[in-house]
């Protein structure tokens, strides 16, 4: 059996907030940019912040759903 993974989804673009998030230790941080208010440049912001805190950069599993690539 797994073990539980606690995370925070982040929704606006606020790369300092993201950042200190990222930093408190939690098993994932979800930059949404589906759901979330970013452009493309926050996406990117967000997920180096991310990266720089130490976290892992990567995505999500390509589904039906999310399966279309956005080009920045």
């Amino acid at each position: 059996m797994r073990g539980s993974a606690v995370g925070h989804q982040v929704t606006q673009d606020h790369p300092v907030a993201t950042q200190r998030i990222a930093a408190t230790g939690y098993d994932y941080v979800v930059v949404d940019a589906q759901h979330g208010l970013f452009g493309c440049s926050a996406v990117l912001s967000g997920l180096t912040v991310v990266g720089g805190a130490g976290q892992e950069v990567g995505h999500g599993p390509a589904t039906q759903e999310n399966s279309r690539v956005v080009r920045c």
